[in-house]
């Protein structure tokens, strides 16, 4: 995302350049000097490390949740960062804001993806930019309407909602399962153990999110979708 005097770049996995048929988002589209890139979740198809280094001299600041501490299933995103030579690496915890030129990006709670295990490095992000507000939700699963119904009248209205469309989600022991107590067969494990969200996902969160009546009085003004 650009705007006047600032560039925010979201969980970024980019192909590098090469004749192709098929048009794609490369490097060379990006600009020269990117002011934050913001991760969602400690996932492989977010949190590309590849991509990250290759980005690593343009990128001012990175913006990571903010981690629980001592979990080996959640390891902290700053210190991994650090050790791979990010300087400027900010953490914030659910609410938490920074604010930069008629502008600003906020963590908001981020539901689901995780199972049932403790992991708090997680965040969609809501940016606002020149009068206008994005939220980023990824792979955020609104199991809690109440919960966001408590966030929207915190943080009001959002402009443009994107969200993932996955149907279930990977079972949990594919990348948990080394932390179970128990020896667990990967593919005996309910894919819906660890909940992602559904092609209802922008209903949800545009609809029941914020609904005070049952009729549509959508949180996003203008709903929409992308895959994550």
């Amino acid at each position: 995302m650009e705007s006047a005097g600032v560039s925010v770049l979201m969980d970024p996995v980019l192909s590098y350049t090469y004749e192709n048929d098929i048009s794609r988002y490369t490097y060379e589209d990006l600009p020269p000097v990117i002011d934050y890139v913001l991760i969602t979740h400690n996932h492989q198809d977010h949190i590309l490390f590849e991509t990250l280094l290759q980005l690593r001299p343009r990128i001012r600041n990175i913006v990571v949740p903010r981690n629980g501490g001592g979990a080996l299933q959640d390891p902290s995103l700053r210190l991994l960062l650090k050790q791979c030579g990010f300087q400027n690496v900010i953490e914030l915890a659910e609410m938490e804001e920074i604010p930069f030129a008629r502008g600003s990006i906020m963590a908001l709670p981020f539901m689901g993806e995780h199972g049932d295990l403790n992991v708090q490095t997680k965040a969609a992000w809501r940016v606002e930019a020149n009068g206008h507000r994005l939220l980023f939700a990824a792979d955020s699963c609104n199991i809690s309407p109440q919960l966001y119904q408590h966030v929207h009248h915190l943080v009001g209205d959002v402009d443009a909602l994107f969200v993932g469309m996955e149907c279930n989600g990977a079972p949990m022991s594919w990348i948990y399962g080394r932390w179970s107590p128990s020896a667990s067969n990967a593919r005996k494990t309910i894919p819906a153990a660890s909940p992602a969200p559904t092609t209802n996902a922008p209903k949800l969160w545009s609809t029941n999110l914020i609904a005070r009546k049952s009729t549509f009085t959508p949180w996003a003004r203008n709903p929409g979708s992308t895959t994550s």
